[in-house]
């Protein structure tokens, strides 16, 4: 990002500098002062990571989850089933299943090197966990002894006892 805003920066000032060129006179940094610039920052990175986000989602599943939130506006499941077409108590399954894939997105993000290239390159397959994060062949072999029978002793009935049923 930083390097994007260099250069679109034609020309970089000290902030210390003063205005004009007097001895006393104030510096840039004593009359430009904004209590809510990192507050700012933060809603523009989240407004740019949201978008990333919602644009790796197919359109009807980014319709709910957007109007579930009220992008750009709230509507309720009701209102939002009948604008996809289908029963409103479906809405409440869709929206949880979209937020877990977003989740597996985000956690593919956070992860290894190999699972971020995975999740930039191909994200739907790993929202929807077609593939493995992991390649197979990397993964240790754990070889495991076939399962053994459980030895079960057969009990035979004591016939001694017993009386004739004719």
């Amino acid at each position: 990002r930083l390097k994007h805003l260099e250069s679109d920066v034609l020309y970089v000032m000290s902030l210390d500098k003063s205005i004009n060129d007097e001895i006393h006179s104030q510096s840039f940094i004593e009359t430009v002062v904004d209590e809510r610039a990192e507050d700012v920052y933060r809603e523009v990175e989240m407004e740019v990571d949201l978008e990333f986000f919602l644009s790796k989602l197919y359109p009807e599943e980014r319709f709910i989850v957007e109007r579930s939130y009220g992008i750009p506006i709230e509507m309720n499941n009701r209102e939002i089933a009948k604008a996809i077409g289908c029963h409103y108590n479906e809405i409440t399954g869709k929206r949880k299943e979209i937020m877990k894939m977003l989740k597996r997105l985000g956690k593919a993000l956070r992860g290894s090197v190999a699972e971020q290239k995975e999740a930039i390159e191909d994200p739907q397959h790993v929202m929807r966990g077609y593939k493995p994060l992991v390649d197979p062949a990397d993964e240790p072999q754990i070889l495991r002894s076939p399962k053994q029978k459980k030895n079960r002793k057969s009990v035979k009935p004591d016939t001694s006892a017993q009386m004739p049923l004719f």
